[in-house]
């Protein structure tokens, strides 16, 4: 026995078993990997209201991103912990927008955020404690007198919102496929994935790199037309640019309503070279506000989840 075999490694026998199986499974999965996503698709789809941003002013009950609030003056101005007026970020009026299940059917559902660098995230308390942003439901719209119209004012500064100005918002209906960060897409692919491949691994995160990996491509190579990921809307399933916060043991798993969801079309390059025309959550961030279903149906918007992040 030379030097080059006293030192020479030996492969585990174990390995060896485990590397071949896994070679069998990757090209299991190849071959089934269309029927596995049109099944994932066709059984988590939820429909959802995309909305349309365009530039301009709206009327004072219109649904809108920024602009002037609709408010009456039975009801006191919402401000931050510091008392400081926080600022209309988006306003939907259901009365004018597609009848979605489970949602109001009329009535103004309004978010506000903090103006400043974070829009109103809080990093001292948990997310769903209202401090620096606000949710707001009027389930009956007031009119003449009964409006306010002495509304505090505010800065036109870049910066202040993801955007400056305002959008008037329309919607269609859209059917939303679960999306592979939405903290349930792991249970649930590998429920369709062991329906189809003999795999002896308990998680989707036990698979193997390249299958993980294959399965990531899928979502974000450009096949978007089957997994759309983007956009503004009112329920679906989330984007995010980070992690889902709501799953892995979070207190958050019954938020599983998506309350309404902002998304960027611009990023912080376009906005800080002053083409603050788009919307930008950082550096083409995301933001949602999520609800349990039972505070929905209650129109009890006391207890919603809001987190927005970027790459």
């Amino acid at each position: 026995m030379d030097l080059f075999d006293i030192f020479k490694k030996k492969v585990p026998e174990s390995k060896i078993i485990i590397k071949e199986r896994n070679a069998v499974e990757i090209a299991e999965f190849g071959k089934k990997r269309e029927l596995i996503f049109s099944e994932l698709k066709e059984k988590n789809i939820i429909k959802s209201l995309r909305l349309k941003a365009s530039r301009g002013a709206t009327s004072l009950t219109g649904s809108k991103f920024g602009g002037t609030p609709y408010f009456p003056k039975n009801l006191k101005y919402p401000h931050n912990f510091k008392n400081e007026p926080l600022r209309l970020l988006a306003q939907l009026n259901f009365g004018e927008l597609p009848k979605l299940d489970g949602f109001p059917h009329k009535g103004i559902l309004q978010f506000y955020v903090n103006e400043g660098e974070f829009w109103g995230l809080d990093f001292e308390n948990p997310p769903e404690i209202q401090n620096n942003y606000r949710v707001i439901y009027h389930e009956n719209i007031l009119e003449g007198d009964e409006v306010e119209h002495d509304l505090p004012k505010f800065s036109s500064v870049r910066g202040s919102l993801p955007f400056v100005g305002e959008f008037s918002v329309s919607a269609k209906y859209e059917d939303y496929p679960i999306t592979i960060n939405d903290f349930r897409f792991a249970e649930t692919f590998m429920e369709i994935y062991k329906k189809h491949i003999n795999t002896s691994e308990n998680t989707f995160f036990d698979l193997d790199d390249e299958i993980q990996n294959d399965i990531s491509d899928y979502f974000f190579d450009g096949r978007q037309n089957a997994f759309p990921q983007e956009g503004h809307r009112i329920c679906g399933y989330p984007l995010f640019c980070q992690e889902d916060l709501r799953g892995y043991g979070s207190d958050y798993e019954a938020h599983t309503v998506l309350l309404f969801q902002m998304d960027s079309d611009g990023d912080i390059e376009e906005a800080e070279n002053g083409k603050w025309e788009k919307i930008a959550w950082g550096d083409g961030g995301v933001a949602n506000f999520f609800i349990t279903p039972d505070a929905l149906n209650k129109l009890d918007f006391s207890d919603v989840l809001y987190n927005w992040d970027c790459y």
